[in-house]
């Protein structure tokens, strides 16, 4: 075999977008991307998720230096830590994975070490090369789809984007085989990926109906579509076959959140999930949304940052992060948050409406404008007033973009329960306090899913002494009173 060029070759959208570069094989191992995981011989091979990523960005580079500087940017971004020793626990991590065991061998003929410049992996490699995907393109139109109307993206991403594949507890079986396939496609994010993951989950558990994970993943796909009944459902059986599984339990606490505002159950099922997987971003990205609803800013903060400092270059996980420094009222971070997550995935464009609410409310216009032009190419438009807000940036021209989410307001159906509360902060948003009161008595009448989490978004403010948002307060049995605002350490928050 030949080692393939130094090109992480990604695709776009269109008929004419370039093949990815989907994995490669090496040896007798493959590494794939989505998952993110190493095998040999259809055996998962046990590596920190930090490994599995200098690994990644090795064979990415297969032949060249791969300097201190982009291993600190790609496996450990923003997060303080002694990246030169942490480097070379991973680099003995993998080398120790790749030999089973052994500190010598062909491994460490793999890995070249290069003193004070990096690492280098002189290893033969292939890439496996797919079909172009359409991730970009349908995340761009999920995120569309929300932000116009002005839905509160945490929420949703704390499940519907950051959830992990789990580890199948059977390797090689054909039960496997079918749910790799079914996890696959559900982190794609095409326009079919429910119904085709769906398929691949059932196909699964007909090879094995003992298949945890299969069931794992029926219920997000049920999450996904607001199914909570079915949640729990699929959420309970797979606990039943596999006890020592945590996403289970995470699903349990979203059935908490979303249907129940049962805060005490979402607390327990967090713990629970926790006990099983310690290192579970996911769980702390959930428990930092509990934090939040019940008006603890300060403890829902460390948990995101605990979520960041386990998953530090989840662009997904930074988004969250960046949510909750913007319901704790700390902007400017939120904003960085926000921003640093769409540099780790420049293509997903989940951080735009982040990023333009912080600005707004921090009153920074050049900000504010750069994020509504984001907004504007996200929804194809009027591309010509993008320009403007990227090169002018003044308020008369911010106030064409909210003249601009009006009138998409006004076209939009409304009489899903789940879109109910973000009309209430969309009309907020944009001075019409009247009927964000009233899309907010219509959401709690429907106890529409994560309306708890909704209300704490700052835009409510001026509403905060209106019976009829602190009716919604009381309805979820939370306290009705101005939220508090976190104690930030500025110390803490440039340690993220």
């Amino acid at each position: 075999m030949g080692r393939d060029a130094p090109n992480d070759t990604r695709a776009g959208d269109g008929e004419g977008a370039a093949s990815r570069i989907e994995g490669w094989t090496f040896e007798a191992f493959a590494l794939s991307r989505t998952p993110l995981a190493l095998t040999r011989g259809g055996e998962t091979v046990s590596l920190r998720k930090q490994a599995l990523r200098l690994l990644e960005l090795m064979l990415e580079n297969a032949g060249a230096v791969i300097t201190h500087d982009q291993i600190r940017d790609r496996v450990w971004g923003r997060q303080v830590v002694d990246h030169t020793g942490g480097t070379h626990l991973l680099v003995r991590e993998i080398r120790l994975a790749l030999n089973d065991g052994a500190e010598t061998g062909a491994a460490r003929d793999l890995i070249e070490t290069l003193p004070r410049q990096g690492y280098r992996f002189v290893g033969d490699t292939r890439a496996i090369v797919g079909r172009p995907s359409p991730r970009n393109a349908a995340i761009r139109r999920r995120v569309a789809a929300a932000v116009f109307a002005g839905l509160t993206l945490a929420a949703a991403s704390l499940w519907a984007f950051n959830r992990q594949p789990t580890r199948p507890s059977a390797p090689s079986s054909p039960a496997q085989a079918a749910y790799v396939k079914g996890d696959f496609v559900l982190n794609s994010h095409s326009p079919e990926a429910l119904q085709q993951a769906a398929a691949y989950f059932s196909e699964a558990l007909r090879a094995d109906p003992s298949f945890a994970p299969a069931l794992v993943g029926l219920g997000e796909i049920a999450r996904r579509q607001g199914r909570y009944d079915d949640v729990e459902t699929n959420a309970r059986a797979a606990m039943a076959l596999n006890p020592g599984l945590g996403e289970p339990h995470l699903q349990l606490a979203a059935v908490a959140m979303g249907r129940d505002w049962d805060w005490e159950q979402a607390a327990a099922q967090i713990e629970e999930a926790l006990a099983r997987e310690p290192d579970l971003a996911e769980a702390f990205a959930t428990r930092a949304a509990l934090e939040m609803i019940l008006d603890r800013p300060d403890e829902s903060l460390t948990a995101a940052r605990q979520a960041q400092a386990l998953d530090p270059v989840s662009s997904l996980i930074r988004v969250d992060v960046g949510w909750m420094y913007y319901y704790a009222r700390d902007f400017d971070t939120a904003h960085a948050r926000c921003a640093e997550a769409e540099r780790l995935d420049p293509d997903a464009g989940y951080g735009a409406y982040c990023r333009y609410k912080a600005a707004r409310l921090a009153g920074d216009t050049l900000r504010e404008s750069r994020a509504a032009a984001d907004l504007l190419v996200a929804w194809g438009a009027d591309l010509d007033l993008a320009d403007k807000l990227r090169s002018d940036g003044d308020s008369y021209v911010l106030d064409q973009f909210i003249d601009i989410r009006r009138r998409r307001m006004a076209a939009m159906d409304a009489d899903a329960p789940a879109q109910l509360a973000a009309f209430a902060v969309a009309f907020a948003e944009v001075g019409d306090l009247d009927r964000a009161a009233t899309w907010l008595e219509k959401a709690t009448a429907a106890r529409t899913p994560w309306l708890p989490l909704t209300l704490r978004d700052p835009a409510l403010d001026p509403l905060r002494d209106d019976p009829r948002l602190r009716a919604a307060l009381r309805a979820g049995g939370l306290d009705p009173r101005m939220p508090r605002t976190a104690a930030v350490d500025a110390d803490v928050v440039r340690g993220d």
